[in-house]
């Protein structure tokens, strides 16, 4: 598997063509490459699972979080799958004991601060930067283990 953080894009398309024709996954994060062995999230908390992304694509990718509430506040947390930067854990750590819906917003004030993405690089398909994509995603991730975790 690999993994493109490169920034010229004829670059980026050769390791592509070279990617599918040896049948290699591939994670390019905001290119606009389409084939079969290249997965395009916009943000790297926005790739989703799939088969062949092996042990990363376990690991790394769309969060997903497991809570214990106590209180109506968090009282524990564990991150299943995360970003690769780090941020959904950092964010996640923050949020012990704090009440359900500060947490909500908490975790996407907090992504924001960690995710690794460029801030700038503003997106007019989704009308957002990556970051504030990054931040929504993971608020609804953990809107998402707060509802479980409840029924």
């Amino acid at each position: 598997m690999v993994v493109q953080y490169l920034k010229h894009p004829d670059l980026s398309y050769d390791l592509a063509a070279i990617c599918k024709r040896r049948k290699i996954p591939e994670i390019a994060t905001r290119k606009k490459i389409n084939n079969y062995w290249t997965y395009s999230p916009p943000v790297c908390c926005a790739l989703s699972r799939y088969d062949n992304l092996g042990e990363y694509g376990r690991l790394f990718g769309m969060p997903e979080y497991v809570v214990q509430i106590k209180d109506n506040k968090i009282s524990d947390i564990s991150v299943v799958r995360g970003a690769p930067c780090g941020a959904s854990r950092d964010a996640a750590n923050k949020l012990i004991g704090m009440p359900l819906e500060k947490a909500v917003v908490t975790i996407g004030i907090e992504t924001q601060y960690l995710c690794s993405a460029d801030p700038a690089d503003w997106d007019p398909l989704y009308g957002k930067s990556p970051v504030h994509l990054a931040a929504d995603i993971h608020a609804k991730a953990l809107s998402n283990a707060i509802k479980k975790a409840l029924h």
